[in-house]
């Protein structure tokens, strides 16, 4: 624990991603305080996984209440979320500075976490759409909703290892170059795109405020809404199957272009 403790204390280059998301930019200025504590304290990666995503999917219901007429839950829904990413920012932090790094075991907890948010916010779109409607379409468009989500994630998951394995493909396969940053750029050094990206990525957490604003407009609004949302879903995974069959179907280096 001394050891872990005297290395944490070291410059957060030590034990922060070298290039990350700009998503996470304000995230990753504080993380570093939340692993300090974690580390001294005795968390683990995966205990602080666990915690951001516990946090991330009972926020679901805080959702459900904001989005049924108790507006001032709005700013809590939006702190939980960030304090959400920053464990997030975390979990792997802790890992490099006690070196207890464990990519699968870490990934496959952190995408459990994901999805069980995903899945929880489905939930509590549909028992929102129920409570100010009772309308009979609420079942399946919530259905929709849940396959949307499914078929999003089973496609990606399974893309990320064909290209990997089957074709590979090297660099980064989720985030295009513009949307990442190396590890200690200052923010005046960002391009005015990149700069607006480390705010709006703060609340671009799926589609909850969207969904909050248009059940403010009427019940029938929100019901129509949803439905956009898992069309929406369900044409990105199409669309993302249609370009993974693309790039299998080229060679290596031709794959790797085409992401």
């Amino acid at each position: 624990m001394e050891q872990a403790a005297s290395r944490i204390s070291s410059s957060p280059r030590a034990w922060q991603r070298p290039e990350d998301v700009l998503a996470v930019f304000w995230d990753r200025k504080v993380s570093p305080w939340f692993t300090r504590v974690f580390v001294r304290v005795g968390v683990t990666p995966n205990q602080a996984t666990l915690l951001w995503g516990a946090l991330s999917a009972a926020n679901s219901y805080t959702v459900y209440r904001a989005a049924t007429g108790d507006y001032w839950l709005i700013p809590a829904v939006w702190a939980i979320y960030v304090l959400c990413s920053v464990i997030d920012c975390s979990d792997g932090e802790i890992a490099r500075a006690t070196n207890r790094v464990n990519p699968v075991a870490g990934k496959l907890l952190d995408g459990i976490c994901h999805r069980t948010t995903e899945y929880a916010l489905v939930g509590a779109f549909g028992l929102a759409a129920w409570t100010l409607t009772a309308s009979a379409w609420v079942l399946p468009i919530t259905v929709a909703l849940v396959t949307g989500d499914a078929m999003q994630s089973y496609v990606y998951e399974r893309r990320i290892s064909i290209l990997r394995v089957q074709q590979r493909v090297t660099g980064p396969l989720q985030h295009a170059q513009t949307a990442l940053y190396t590890w200690g750029t200052p923010w005046t050094a960002l391009t005015a795109r990149q700069k607006l990206s480390t705010f709006t990525g703060m609340f671009h957490y799926k589609s909850v405020y969207p969904v909050m604003a248009i059940a403010y407009i009427s019940p029938l609004a929100l019901l129509i809404g949803l439905a956009a949302i898992a069309v929406h879903k369900h044409v990105k995974w199409i669309r993302l199957l249609a370009r993974t069959l693309g790039a299998t179907n080229a060679t290596p280096a031709t794959a790797e272009a085409a992401q």
